[in-house]
């Protein structure tokens, strides 16, 4: 803990109320003079212990220190039908958007808008970048001036096939860029704010307040992990702001709660393409309730899909509803609900 900064104040305070005292008075009779001496001991010692209470005080004040990121970034999101979170950028010399996305470590760039910026892919070999059912992607980009609003960036950028769908973005901001910053995710203004990361207090972020709740999370593939208790099972999860809705294992569903496509309540929902541009049958069931810290979901649409092992990702459906905000150092996400009619 910080020293007081108060002390030097009141131990001033403390002076110049000593040195207002009425000097003692001499007197001929000794036991006067004692009587005075003990009646100024005895007034002293009372500002003592009233300096302490007030010096104690101030103290816990300040161990109560609240902790002002500085701001890097705030952006505007482009509208979007299914809340997504894209927002304006240049890549290269090119005007396009990109897609703000938590539930991706990578950042990924369309093949298209690869061969319009004239850059010729390079090989992850040996390693590659899997999504969530397993498809492969084996080459990559590096653009040294990513410019979004006033920042400007260094990625490299996992291409795409030419099979993926296309939308209202060409390229998404990952972990890996976001994680730099602490990331506010304001979705009612449909703001994001980037924040230099105050690594030196550990106290009360200042946008932070009593209303939200506090999730720790830990790290899975730079990805912010935390548990949550979806119909009375706990489950590991991620706030996905790349995935429109919220999205799950149909074996982690047949595990947990023994949800299969012929169970009551599962219904078909066509198809599900992923950046790799793999096709898989896609189902939907309903949960009853879902809880994060405090915040409770009701009647929750999930779909499901044969994906790797990967764990339940919550979507914009859901996150929509939530003001976050992200600290990565701390292993923090705050969260709280300024829609109260969810």
């Amino acid at each position: 803990r910080a020293p007081c900064r108060q002390r030097q104040y009141y131990w001033s305070g403390l002076a110049m109320i000593c040195s207002s005292l009425p000097p003692r008075r001499s007197s001929a009779r000794q036991s006067v003079g004692m009587l005075d001496l003990a009646s100024d001991i005895a007034r002293i010692r009372m500002l003592w212990y009233a300096f302490a209470i007030v010096l104690s005080s101030a103290c816990g004040v300040q161990a109560e220190e609240v902790c002002a990121p500085k701001p890097a970034l705030t952006i505007a999101a482009e509208p979007s039908e299914d809340a997504l979170i894209v927002l304006p950028a240049r890549v290269g010399d090119n005007q396009t958007r990109v897609l703000l996305d938590t539930g991706s470590a990578w950042s990924l760039i369309s093949a298209k808008l690869v061969r319009r910026l004239r850059l010729k892919p390079k090989s992850l070999a040996p390693r590659y970048y899997v999504d969530v059912a397993g498809g492969r992607m084996h080459h990559y980009v590096t653009i040294p001036n990513v410019a979004l609003g006033s920042l400007i960036f260094s990625i490299d950028f996992v291409v795409l096939p030419d099979a993926a769908e296309e939308g209202l973005w060409e390229a998404t901001l990952g972990a890996t860029v976001l994680s730099r910053f602490d990331v506010e995710i304001d979705n009612l203004a449909r703001t994001i704010r980037l924040h230099h990361p105050y690594a030196a207090c550990r106290s009360k972020l200042a946008p932070v307040t009593e209303k939200w709740v506090e999730i720790p999370f830990t790290f899975d593939t730079q990805i912010p992990e935390f548990a949550a208790i979806l119909d009375g099972k706990s489950v590991r999860t991620v706030f996905d702001t790349g995935a429109s809705r919220s999205l799950m294992d149909l074996g982690l569903a047949r595990r947990l709660w023994g949800i299969t496509p012929n169970s009551p309540g599962v219904s078909r929902r066509g198809k599900l393409t992923l950046p790799g541009g793999k096709t898989l049958p896609l189902y939907a069931y309903r949960f009853k309730q879902l809880g994060i810290a405090g915040l409770a979901f009701d009647d929750v649409e999930v779909l499901l899909a044969d994906l790797d092992v990967v764990p339940f990702t919550l979507g914009m459906s859901e996150i929509r509803h939530l003001h976050l905000y992200i600290a990565f150092e701390r292993r923090r996400i705050y969260a709280t609900r300024p829609n109260t009619q969810r």
